[in-house]
C-alpha cells in the first residue's frame, strides 16, 4: 500500500493558523463580541492564601495627593482632670477624610478621632457626632448616619418608637457598623489566627521594630467589627508570637544556649535577637563584595586591545607618585605631571576674552577712573609692542632681500668668467689642431734625414707661431691664478 506522505511544515502551519484564530477569539471577546470557546481558555485565578490578614507588620503608604481632602483641628495641649482644657498650649491636627477606604486607613482614622475627644475633652455623644459626620464621606457616612438613627429612635416589641438621648456608647456602635462595611468576612479570626501561625518576621524590618509593629496590631484589635479589649493579646501572648516569627537558626541557637523565651520578658528577646542580628554570619561583611565580577570571557574570545592594561597577568613593575604602583611607567616618565609642569611654566596670552574677565575682575573693587587710566596704559602698551613687531619684521624682509641681491650679482660675475674662459679654450684647441695638421703633413713629405735638417734650419715665420702660442697659454692661466687669489 502507498503510504500519504505529509509535507513538512504541515504541524507548524497548523500551529500558525490555532493561534491567529485563539487571538481573534480574545480580541472579540476583549470588545463584547463573539462566543466563549473552549480552545486556549483563560486560566483560573489560584485560590488565595486562607489566612490573609487585614492589618500586615508593614504598614501601608498613605496617598497625600490630595491635600484638600484633609481638615485641621485645633487641639489642647493636655486636657485637665476636671474637664476643663487649658486653652494656654494648643496645636494642629491634621485628619484626612474617610470615603470607603482601606483598614489601615480606616484604623488611622479612629485613632485620630480618639484623639481629638481625648484632648478636647469631648465626652457629650453629640459633640462626637458631629466630628464624625465632618470626617465620613460617601457610603461611609450614609451608613454611619442610618445607625444613629436607629440608635435614637428604637422601635419596641408594640411598634412604638421612642426617642434616646445620644451617648459615647451609641456613637461607637454606629463606628462599629461602618467597620463591617470596610473589614473582610471573619476579620477579626482571620487576624488572630495569622498572628498566631504565619506571621514572620520581614527582612527589612529589625527585630525591635518588628516587636514594635506587633504591639501595635494587638492594640488594633479592639478596633475590629465586634471586636473588644478581651480580644487583645497578653504580654505572655505576645513574646510567643515574637519566639516564633524569628527565623529557625535563631531558635536553635536560643535551644543550644538553653534560652526558652517564653520564661522570659519581651525586653530579654528583643536584646538576645539584637545579638543575633548584628552577629548574623550569614550577612556578608560590608564592603567585601563591593567590587564588581568581572565578565567571564567566552571560548576564543580575545580581548579587543593587545595591549591591555587592564589585564591582571601583569604585574606592577613601576610605581609613580601620581598614580602608584602600575606596569607601564614610573615618575619620571609620567604625562600627568609632565603637563602640570609645563602649564605651571606656560604665561597666558592676552586675548579678548581674558581680557575683559580680568577688567571686570578689576573693576569690582575698584573705582571708574581709576580702571579707565589702567585701560589707556594697557592699550597703550600693546599698541607699542605691536609697532615694534612690525618694524622688526620690516627690518628682516630688508636683510632678506639684500643677501639675495649680493647673492644674485655674485652668479652672475661666475657665469661671465667661465664663458670667458669656455671662449679661450676654444679657441686654443683650434688653433692647436692646425698646428699637429700642419706637422703631419710635413712628416709624410719628407724623410727622417729632412726632418733634422728642418729643424736645423727653421724659418723666422715658423719661431713667431710658436711664439705667439707659448703667449695664449701664458694669458689663458692668468685669469684662473687671480681668481684664485681672489678666494
Amino acid at each position: 500500500m502507498n503510504q500519504q506522505k505529509t509535507k513538512p511544515n504541515f504541524l507548524s502551519t497548523l500551529t500558525r493558523k490555532i493561534q491567529v484564530t485563539e487571538n481573534l477569539r480574545k480580541k472579540a471577546l476583549k470588545y463584547g463580541k463573539g462566543e466563549l470557546g473552549y480552545l486556549g481558555m483563560d486560566n483560573i485565578p489560584k485560590k488565595p492564601a486562607y489566612l490573609v490578614p487585614s492589618l500586615p507588620l508593614v504598614e501601608d503608604v498613605l496617598d497625600d495627593k490630595n491635600p484638600t481632602e484633609s481638615i485641621c483641628y485645633q487641639l489642647k495641649q493636655r486636657a485637665s482632670s476636671t474637664g476643663t482644657a487649658t486653652a494656654s498650649t494648643t496645636y494642629k491636627f491634621y485628619v484626612k477624610r474617610f470615603n470607603e477606604g482601606t483598614v489601615h486607613q480606616w484604623i488611622t482614622t479612629r485613632h485620630a478621632l480618639q484623639e481629638i475627644w481625648t484632648q478636647n475633652n469631648n465626652t457629650e455623644g453629640n459633640d462626637r457626632v458631629a466630628t464624625v459626620r465632618a470626617l465620613l464621606r460617601g457610603e461611609s457616612l450614609t451608613v454611619f448616619n442610618a445607625s444613629m438613627e436607629e440608635l435614637e429612635n428604637p422601635t419596641d416589641a408594640q411598634g412604638i418608637r421612642t426617642q434616646q438621648t445620644v451617648t459615647a456608647d451609641m456613637v461607637d456602635t454606629a463606628m462599629g457598623m461602618v467597620a463591617k462595611t470596610v473589614f473582610p468576612h471573619r476579620a477579626l479570626m482571620t487576624q488572630k489566627v495569622w498572628m498566631r501561625r504565619a506571621m514572620r518576621k520581614p527582612k527589612e524590618l529589625s527585630f525591635r521594630k518588628t516587636a514594635a509593629a506587633v504591639g501595635r496590631l494587638n492594640n488594633s484589635l479592639p478596633l475590629f467589627p465586634n471586636g473588644s479589649d478581651a480580644d487583645k493579646f497578653s504580654d505572655a501572648e505576645v513574646v510567643e508570637l515574637l519566639e516564633w516569627s524569628i527565623p529557625q537558626t535563631w531558635r536553635t541557637k536560643f535551644d543550644l544556649d538553653g534560652y526558652v523565651p517564653t520564661e522570659g520578658t519581651k525586653a530579654q528577646l528583643i536584646t538576645a535577637c539584637e545579638i543575633l542580628e548584628r552577629n548574623d554570619p550569614q550577612k556578608q561583611a560590608k564592603g567585601l563584595n563591593d567590587r564588581p565580577k568581572d565578565k567571564a570571557h567566552k571560548k576564543g574570545q580575545s580581548s579587543k586591545y593587545k595591549n591591555d592594561r587592564k589585564s591582571p597577568d601583569k604585574k606592577a613593575g613601576f610605581y609613580c607618585t601620581e598614580h602608584g604602583a602600575n606596569p607601564t611607567h614610573d615618575t619620571a616618565a609620567c604625562y600627568t605631571l609632565k603637563n602640570r609642569a609645563n602649564k605651571g611654566k606656560e604665561t597666558t596670552t592676552l586675548n579678548k576674552k581674558s581680557f575683559r574677565r580680568e577688567l571686570n575682575n578689576l573693576t569690582r573693587k575698584t573705582p571708574k577712573k581709576v580702571m579707565r587710566e589702567i585701560f589707556t596704559a594697557v592699550l597703550a602698551k600693546e599698541r607699542g609692542k605691536s609697532s615694534k613687531q612690525k618694524r622688526a619684521n620690516a627690518a628682516s624682509k630688508k636683510r632678506k632681500g639684500a643677501v639675495t641681491a649680493s647673492s644674485s650679482s655674485e652668479s652672475s660675475s661666475d657665469d661671465e668668467k667661465s664663458i670667458n674662459v669656455m671662449d679661450r679654450n676654444v679657441s686654443f684647441e683650434q688653433k692647436l689642431k692646425k698646428q699637429r695638421e700642419n706637422r703631419t703633413t710635413r712628416t709624410k713629405c719628407t724623410t727622417k734625414h729632412d726632418k733634422q735638417s728642418n729643424e736645423s734650419t727653421e724659418t723666422p715665420e715658423e719661431h713667431s707661431e710658436e711664439m705667439e702660442l707659448a703667449k695664449e697659454l701664458a694669458n689663458l692661466g692668468a685669469p684662473r691664478d687671480a681668481d684664485a687669489d681672489a678666494n
